[in-house]
């Protein structure tokens, strides 16, 4: 191969490779553009999408705070019912506390008038045991009197057979 067969070859390579510059330069124009215009589409698209997305937050934060709002007044609403009710079983606690303080009351009256019932027969059963015992000594004590009385009058009447004996026997007659 000589210079002369070399000369077109690289000519040929010289046109090939600005034809291919020349191509490559277009497809990066049109890139650059088609890019440019899908960059300004998508930066479009972006921009609308962060304007719905604010717009949905936006929308989310009222409906969270009215919602948050009627949750509070529920609440509210829920705590004026509890307190309502706490005053309630208070007021029945204080009124079953003045019922029980005067069941108690009640309760240690009728103690102590049990008691003193109860202290009464005693003092009754114990006079009346005395009564009994010292009636028993007495019955005791007579009967010990008359025992004692029918030996005397035993031993009398022996002396009064013995002395009518004596007199019947000074008379004469048996």
């Amino acid at each position: 191969m000589t210079t002369d067969d070399i000369a077109p070859i690289l000519a040929a390579i010289a046109e090939l490779r600005a034809e291919t510059q020349a191509s490559i330069a277009e497809l990066r124009a049109e890139t650059k553009a088609g890019f440019a215009g899908h960059w300004a589409a998508t930066k479009a698209a972006i921009s609308d999408l962060r304007a719905e997305t604010m717009a949905a937050i936006a929308d989310l934060r009222a409906e969270t705070m009215a919602a948050i709002a009627d949750l509070r007044a529920e609440m509210k609403a829920e705590l004026a019912a509890v307190g309502l009710r706490f005053d309630a079983v208070e007021a029945r606690l204080d009124r079953s506390e003045a019922w029980q303080t005067q069941i108690r009351v009640d309760l240690m009256d009728r103690m102590d008038r049990l008691q003193h019932e109860m202290r009464l027969m005693r003092d009754d059963v114990t006079a009346n045991f005395a009564g009994n015992a010292r009636n028993e000594l007495m019955v005791r004590s007579a009967s010990g009197e008359v025992r004692l009385l029918a030996e005397e009058v035993t031993a009398m009447r022996r002396q009064i057979h013995a002395l009518q004996e004596d007199v019947r026997s000074l008379r004469g007659e048996a």
